[in-house]
């Protein structure tokens, strides 16, 4: 079954790396809009440097679909939304539709103003609202720790983006670190290369944002992609990882001397039962800095718009797999 980009999917059977694979195009990537409107896009992205300088224009995959190739598939048309089941008889499996980009190309298409011109150029020229976006692929998981608590994240007020909200950990799968620096060298990479810096690369994240070593965490499984609304539908890889530590020792982990986060500024922890905020304007966060924990109420408005859309992906596949948050 072939889904377009702008689906939502879920996996209710969370997916390891070894029922994922790659296709890889130049049709994939990002087409290029007007001289004028590529133009303004170029004035933004040179405003926003003069204004963080901590901004890199990195490369970066983009996301432009997928196939499933096994696996019960049930698909709700009207809100684009496509559940892919466990087949009795053989394990799931999906096909990425991959093309290439960079940080530049997103923050001047998918989180600019000119965001919906676009979309209206690739609609009018390519038949495709999302073929001017760069729509990287983005990733973030729910970290469960061995005590049921959630780690979250208060941004840093530098970071490019959710800056001074509450996220879940995650980033960006990056094409340099295999070397990938345009789309002649994407061609020429092989295809379980990417599967694995897709995975690992969350796992990279979470020792440079949480100081988690691979061998305290699970290896991520793939839960859902979604699409945050907030950046004009840019696709979110969203993983579960389970700790091997207590809510406490990520917490000691973290305020370590000789460790620090220049992309967030504090962490807390989610009841794992209290996923849902559902009608809910806020929520309860422990913080673990003490031996009795703080409870600390924040407005669910203080949450990054992704990672709210990765808990309410979350419940959607709970709906159909109960024991998704088990270990």
């Amino acid at each position: 079954m072939e889904l377009e980009a702008n689906y939502q999917v879920y996996f209710p059977s969370p997916l390891s790396r070894d029922q994922i694979k790659i296709t890889k195009k130049s049709n994939f990537n990002r087409r290029r809009a007007s001289v004028d409107l590529e133009t303004r896009a170029g004035a933004i992205w040179e405003k926003r440097l003069k204004e963080n300088p901590h901004l890199f224009n990195g490369t970066k995959f983009r996301f432009a679909g997928l196939s499933v190739k096994s696996g019960k598939t049930v698909t709700k048309q009207d809100n684009k939304i496509t559940l892919v089941l466990a087949d009795p008889v053989s394990p799931c499996k999906v096909e990425l539709r991959t093309g290439f980009s960079n940080y530049k190309d997103y923050t001047t298409t998918n989180m600019s103003s000119l965001a919906e011109e676009f979309q209206k150029h690739g609609m009018e020229k390519y038949g495709d609202p999302q073929a001017c976006m760069a729509d990287i692929i983005g990733h973030s998981a729910l970290l469960i720790t061995a005590d049921n608590f959630v780690v979250i994240q208060l941004r840093s007020q530098t970071v490019g983006e959710a800056a001074g909200m509450w996220h879940f950990a995650g980033g960006h799968p990056e094409p340099d670190e295999l070397g990938i620096s345009c789309s002649e060298d994407l061609d020429e990479t092989e295809p379980g290369k990417i599967v694995d810096e897709i995975y690992d690369s969350l796992l990279r994240e979470m020792k440079e944002e949480l100081n988690l070593s691979e061998e305290e965490l699970s290896d991520p499984v793939l839960v859902a992609i979604g699409k945050d609304k907030d950046s004009f539908y840019k696709p979110e890889f969203n993983f579960i990882i389970h700790c091997r530590l207590s809510a406490q020792q990520v917490s000691e982990k973290y305020f370590a001397e000789d460790f620090s986060d220049i992309e967030s500024d504090d962490i807390a922890f989610l009841d794992v039962r209290q996923l849902d905020l559902s009608g809910r304007q806020s929520v309860d966060l422990f913080k673990f800095k003490t031996d009795e924990p703080e409870i600390v109420t924040v407005n669910v408005e203080q949450i990054a718009s992704s990672s709210l859309q990765l808990m309410e992906n979350l419940q959607t596949a709970i709906g159909y797999n109960p024991k998704l948050l088990c270990a």
